[in-house]
């Protein structure tokens, strides 16, 4: 008898003797991987992870390598066309200074030179014809007494619903920047500009913001630098203002305009504008001192604009106000030239200002009323206003 595991040809004792297909291929074994084969296959497949790895950080460092030459190369590509058109502009300005020269080689005693609006200082105010005068009260009271009384309770109600988001967008710009001049300086200047164009909006008038407003200058096919001529001296001046105003009332003229306000005698000497210039605030400074230094600037910047568009206004004084301003510190003038005379004088009042360890509402109110004033008053009435406010002594 055979054992009950014995196999009897080929077959098992117990279980089916299934015949097995000629076609198909006997079954192999699947035979066991040995510790030595399965290692080189780890290896091989850390292999290649690591030559894919090396590639792509070869790939990284060929991008990094492109982006390290390319950016300081774009950098100085950018710094050379600055540099280009500077040395444009010089090169430019020397020949228009040679070209005067030459016209006036017959006038004794005749000098010319080129400056830009912040290298002037109060050194220059004499070959410009230029008196400055400072106020000595403050004006906020003459101010508002100055509005028509419709205007005035218009002003009134327009700041009682915005004083708050006023007061809101001042302290948030002193909150987010700290005391980051440029931002600072922006943000709070921004914060009075915006609420101006929505009250004049609310009044069916377009006051009309240029930024950086090019004034004068000697580069270009059609440069038309500003020339200031007092005496035996004349001033090339050259530069742009961060912002100039001019309130609008015709929608056609506000199409026009809107498509060119990089230049200021685009406009054809056919507005008024307002001169705001920007600097940097400085929180150490002790009061006004910090923006007294600009001021020759901000009277440069208003007296080209000035010569620029006063040659298509009706005959008489010509006037312009402009603003010198940190958004903490508010200087408010004028210039005026009368009528034949080569001398301009400028008028400033005492500086406007809020504290910034506590905000009150009626500086900012005083510091709005006065922007408001500034934008919408002509400026040959606004010019005899301060004339009449300004007490010597």
């Amino acid at each position: 008898m055979p054992k009950k595991d014995a196999r009897v040809d080929g077959v098992t004792p117990g279980r089916p003797n299934l015949p097995q297909d000629p076609r198909e291929p006997a079954t192999k074994k699947r035979r066991l991987k040995s510790v030595g084969e399965v290692h080189l296959e780890t290896e091989d497949a850390d292999f290649r992870k690591l030559v894919k790895d090396v590639d792509v950080r070869t790939e990284f460092e060929k991008v990094k390598t492109r982006f390290t030459i390319t950016v300081p190369l774009m950098e100085q590509i950018e710094q050379g066309e600055a540099i280009a058109a500077i040395a444009e502009e010089s090169i430019q300005t020397l020949d228009v200074i040679q070209e005067e020269k030459n016209a006036h080689a017959n006038t004794q005693g005749f000098s010319v030179i080129a400056i830009s609006f912040s290298r002037v200082r109060s050194e220059h105010y004499n070959r410009l014809g230029l008196i400055s005068i400072t106020m000595t009260h403050p004006i906020s009271s003459n101010v508002r007494d100055t509005l028509h009384p419709t205007f005035r309770s218009e002003l009134d109600a327009f700041w009682g619903v915005h004083r708050d988001s006023i007061s809101e967008d001042t302290e948030d710009g002193l909150d987010a920047v700290g005391t980051i001049p440029e931002a600072r300086s922006r943000w709070l200047i921004d914060t009075q500009i915006r609420k101006l164009v929505k009250f004049m909006k609310k009044k069916r008038l377009r006051f009309f913001v240029h930024p950086e407003l090019t004034i004068s200058s000697a580069a270009g096919k059609n440069a038309q630098p500003v020339k200031v001529t007092y005496g035996n001296s004349m001033t090339i001046l050259t530069g742009s203002v961060d912002y100039a105003g001019s309130l609008i009332n015709d929608p056609l003229q506000v199409q026009m305009i809107g498509k060119q306000t990089d230049h200021a005698d685009n406009p054809k000497g056919s507005l008024n504008f307002l001169v705001i210039e920007a600097k940097k605030g400085d929180p150490t400074a002790d009061g006004a001192s910090s923006l007294e230094s600009h001021v020759p600037q901000v009277l440069a910047e208003a007296l080209a604009c000035l010569e620029m568009t006063a040659g298509s206004k009706p005959l008489g004084t010509a006037a312009l106000p402009w603003c010198l301003t940190d958004g903490v510190q508010w200087f408010f003038g004028v210039i005026v030239r009368a009528q034949g005379c080569q001398q301009t004088t400028s008028y400033r009042a005492p500086a406007m200002s809020f504290s910034e360890k506590k905000i009150e509402e009626a500086d900012l109110k005083n510091i709005f009323t006065a922007l408001t004033f500034w934008a919408i008053t002509a400026p040959s009435e606004l010019a005899k206003k301060m004339e009449r406010w300004y007490t010597p002594g």
